[in-house]
């Protein structure tokens, strides 16, 4: 093999191991510890961007159609460990509190690792109930900067974020933001 094509060969190959390695930092929850949530503090409260995702039915949901009320909003995969870690802490707010608080818990859901039939057996395996919604675009996540999983935003009824939180969530930081946003 001349010395040319040797040097592109080794350079196509780095740039491959590069993509990948970035692809793991920014799309898994490598390079954060997993047991530990990160604490966004907004003492400056930041007005919820508007965003749409869908149903289960694949009605167009707004995010605005919600103020007015608490929401507790969340992005989330099947194949993320933490985003099923803390699942049974949504869907005990959900059986608690479903009713005073809007639970938007939007699934990464893509296709290829992330299918409608791998959220549907999760869900019907763990007897959840909370309601789906679903960013197929993935442009409400991007809007939300999430490009670690899970990440859960605390919205007053007012639209505002009032707390954020990237990682896993505990059951008391949970309770705590939920008495954040609402009365």
């Amino acid at each position: 093999m001349n010395k040319k094509l040797k040097a592109l060969v080794i350079a196509g190959c780095m740039a491959v191991i590069l993509a990948g390695a970035f692809s793991i930092y920014h799309f898994t929850d490598l390079g954060r510890d997993i047991d530990t949530a990160v604490v966004f503090d907004n003492t400056g409260l930041e007005q919820a961007a508007d965003i749409i995702f869908t149903d289960v039915y694949g009605n167009e949901i707004f995010l605005s159609d919600f103020f007015g009320q608490p929401i507790v909003l969340n992005f989330w995969t099947t194949w993320c460990p933490n985003c099923v870690r803390q699942s049974p802490y949504f869907e005990a707010l959900y059986q608690k509190k479903g009713d005073e608080i809007k639970i938007i818990k939007i699934n990464l859901i893509d296709g290829r690792r992330e299918t409608w039939q791998t959220v549907e057996a999760f869900m019907y395996n763990n007897n959840y109930s909370f309601p789906l919604f679903f960013d197929t675009t993935q442009t409400a996540s991007f809007t939300y900067n999430a490009r670690t999983i899970p990440v859960t935003h605390f919205i007053n009824p007012d639209g505002y974020i009032v707390a954020s939180e990237g990682g896993l969530l505990t059951e008391e930081s949970m309770a705590r933001n939920v008495a954040r946003i609402t009365p």
